[in-house]
């Protein structure tokens, strides 16, 4: 607070000017609201609460202070008390002797959260440099100086400010603060009407008055077109994962089938071949060789009469043309596994 940047809007530069009085030290998180002498020869920028950045658990400030320029002095117009303190919050000047503060959190020691002291909207007199204990919008005045703010810098509550106590650090700061400003662009919007308090539940007041139907009644014309883009892309999305779904089931069974089919077939013509397989006939030989290696003296009989069948001494040899049915269980199962 020692030294402020000044911004020139209309040359678009930069100064920095250094300020005197008592400053207030390292403050963030504060606000402030600018109000201007009657014949504007100071502006009176009003900073209050805050914290110096550091440390958020010790008390914030409550006081007011007061820059006014083109001076640069310093002053305090309220002292204010620790448990009042916040910071965070905001400032407005709806009229030119109230400053309203509203908002903010107050210090953030101990281990649980509280409320800032005396409500979140707080209504600063800045004339008589007071807190306000009510607020009326019919109840305002012009802004007067406060008087040891015009102690200091000279003239009186309506302005008469000595601008010659100035130092300047650049001259070309004190030639823009000696340049006339054009005050006709500022557009004035007080006074305000006062509004009668609103019910508590207008619903069960006979004087609520409801509120007016949109004209023509109903919806409103872009309802329906809308409405039937979007039903109309839910529709075409639905049948395009219809079909989706339909061509792939399809494709599915198709698979299916053609590997059924294949197998079907396979154990069809295994199954008409062992069915349809006649018993071999007995081989009859031309001559009177032994079909044994036994001779009739000397080969085994048995009680039947049978001579067994046997290889002999040929390469090539054919089973006698009849089985037994306990062979098929071990043939289909032979042949199954084949073909599988």
């Amino acid at each position: 607070m020692t030294t402020v940047s000044v911004y020139d809007i209309a040359s678009g530069t930069w100064y920095n000017q250094p300020t005197t009085g008592n400053q207030p030290g390292a403050l963030t998180q504060g606000c402030t609201v600018v109000a201007a002498a009657q014949d504007n020869s100071s502006y009176n920028i009003y900073w209050y609460g805050g914290f110096d950045g550091i440390d958020a658990t010790e008390p914030f400030s409550d006081d007011v202070w007061v820059l006014s320029v083109p001076s640069f002095i310093w002053k305090k117009v309220y002292s204010g008390n620790a448990t009042h303190g916040r910071a965070g919050h905001k400032c407005v000047k709806p009229y030119p002797d109230q400053m309203f503060v509203i908002g903010g959190y107050p210090s953030l020691s101990g281990y649980s959260l509280s409320c800032v002291e005396s409500g979140i909207v707080q209504v600063f007199n800045l004339s008589s440099a007071t807190w306000m204990t009510s607020y009326d919008p019919a109840v305002w005045s012009n802004y007067s100086v406060p008087s040891m703010i015009y102690l200091a810098i000279g003239g009186n509550g309506t302005g008469g400010a000595n601008l010659t106590t100035s130092s300047w650090a650049n001259q070309s700061l004190a030639t823009v603060f000696s340049t006339p400003y054009d005050v006709s662009k500022i557009t004035k919007w007080y006074p305000y009407a006062s509004q009668a308090a609103s019910p508590t539940n207008p619903r069960q007041s006979a004087s609520a008055t409801p509120a007016p139907s949109p004209s023509g009644g109903g919806l409103p014309s872009w309802v329906a077109p809308v409405l039937g883009v979007v039903l109309g892309l839910v529709a075409l999305s639905a049948i395009l994962i219809f079909i989706l779904l339909w061509r792939r089931r399809r494709l599915f069974r198709q698979q299916d089938g053609s590997v059924a089919n294949t197998s079907d077939m396979n154990r069809y013509r295994i199954m008409s071949w062992v069915r349809g397989a006649e018993p071999k006939a007995p081989t009859v030989t031309s001559d009177e060789t032994p079909s044994s290696p036994y001779d009739d003296s000397e080969s085994p009989r048995d009680p039947n009469n049978v001579v067994p069948a046997e290889a002999a001494g040929a390469q090539v040899h054919e089973m006698e043309g009849k089985f037994s049915a306990l062979h098929l269980p071990a043939i289909w199962f032979c042949l199954l596994d084949a073909v599988n």
